[in-house]
């Protein structure tokens, strides 16, 4: 099985990494929430790390006139997905949703995320930052939706959700329970991790 490989903290090193995710039911998603250093996870140490986002920042455009150096020249489908972006940032799945809805240009997220690593390149277009969004998440959750389990064993509060694994990153919604987490004070227990695939 293939993981991401990330930078843990903890080990101080490039290690594999299982994004463990939170199903929400309205609407049906899921969002990431955790990265499971699997390397620690073996050597007996559970820990958590938040999962970040490469989040797309369009740049103010100056006048080509006042500029030192010319404006990069866009192609149109540059220019499109450029248009897509929001002022305050965006994902890629934010840009590949409001490219098609508003552009009505079919294209996957891989594509557009090929375009946006392109603004990029050409600087002094787009930027691209990388956000810690594991707190925004969590605020997020609290008011999301009624969790309905067992109460936490450390607080006693009831925002216990269950932390869900992927079994195979080619089997896109395939998951399978890997441990709990609680919204309240960040009590976690981690569990099915070998029926998960390890």
């Amino acid at each position: 099985m293939t993981y991401s490989s990330r930078p843990c903290p903890r080990c101080r090193a490039l290690t594999p990494h299982k994004t463990l995710d939170v199903e929400l039911t309205r609407p049906l998603r899921w969002v990431p929430l955790f990265h499971l250093c699997l390397s620690c996870h073996q050597m007996g140490r559970f820990a958590l790390n938040h999962v970040v986002q490469e989040l797309y920042f369009p740049l103010p455009q100056t006048a080509t006139s006042s500029s030192p150096s010319p404006s990069p020249q866009l192609s149109d489908i540059e220019a499109r997905v450029l248009r897509s972006v929001s002022p305050g940032g965006s994902t890629v799945r934010g840009v590949s949703v409001r490219f098609r809805q508003k552009e009505g240009v079919r294209a996957n997220e891989y594509q557009v995320k090929t375009l946006l690593d392109g603004l990029v390149g050409k600087g002094g277009v787009m930027e691209r930052r990388v956000v810690d969004s594991t707190e925004a998440v969590l605020a997020a959750l609290r008011g999301a939706q009624r969790w309905r389990t067992r109460s936490c064993p450390s607080c006693g509060g009831t925002n216990i959700v269950a932390l869900y694994a992927g079994q195979d990153p080619l089997k896109r919604g395939y998951r399978t329970k890997a441990g709990s987490y609680c919204l309240d004070c960040g009590w976690y227990e981690l569990s099915g991790l070998k029926e998960a695939g390890e």
